[in-house]
């Protein structure tokens, strides 16, 4: 039951390896400058548990 436990850790690893690096290929990069406008995510005022 370990054993199939840890291959399952070793997959989960492996997969989310990948989806990072097929986001990362995606994604752009960004500069700002000082002055530029930009939305700022507040983290605080999320509600626990809500997702919307």
């Amino acid at each position: 039951m370990e054993e199939k436990k840890l291959r399952v850790v070793d997959r989960i690893k492996e997969h989310q390896l990948k989806v990072k690096k097929i986001f990362d290929k995606k994604a752009k990069a960004r500069e700002f400058k000082f002055g530029d406008l930009v939305l700022l995510w507040a983290k605080r005022r999320e509600l626990k548990g809500s997702h919307g």
